[in-house]
């Protein structure tokens, strides 16, 4: 079960990059409070980045991100069925707690998905911004 959880995790990563939020998905980010994760999560390397980096960089690195979660969920996943096949008890019940991280990079990519999407919507809002200044000089 736990392996099929993971599974799920891995596969569900992915999209995230690339889909646009949904109504549904914001409320849950709301209800988790992701913001305020993700502000613990960073600590205050969020504004030191956001110095260095420009839009891109912060998109590109936000869906890098995502991909490593989605590729180590499914080393873990791997991990996990491989240690069912094995005769020793021990390893197949202590393969369960490689669930755990499953879990905890599934949580990193949604932190990053919310990066991502808010890096979009002020890069959309820049644009709208610019493009309402060269109106107004022509």
């Amino acid at each position: 079960m736990p392996s099929l959880i993971s599974m799920i995790l891995a596969f569900v990563s992915f999209p995230l990059m690339y889909l646009p939020p949904t109504k549904t998905e914001l409320k849950c980010w709301q209800k988790l409070n992701i913001r305020a994760i993700r502000h613990w999560v960073t600590k205050k390397g969020t504004e030191k980045w956001a110095q260095r980096s420009t839009i891109q960089n912060g998109v590109e690195r936000a869906r890098k991100n995502i991909a490593w979660h989605g590729v180590l969920t499914f080393t873990f996943l791997f991990l996990m069925v491989r240690a069912q096949f094995i005769d020793n008890l021990f390893i197949q019940y202590a393969s369960l707690l490689l669930s755990l991280p499953s879990i905890g990079y599934f949580l990193g990519s949604i932190i990053q998905r919310q990066k991502l999407v808010i890096i979009l919507i002020r890069k959309k809002t820049i644009a709208q911004q610019f493009d309402g200044i060269s109106r107004q000089r022509f």
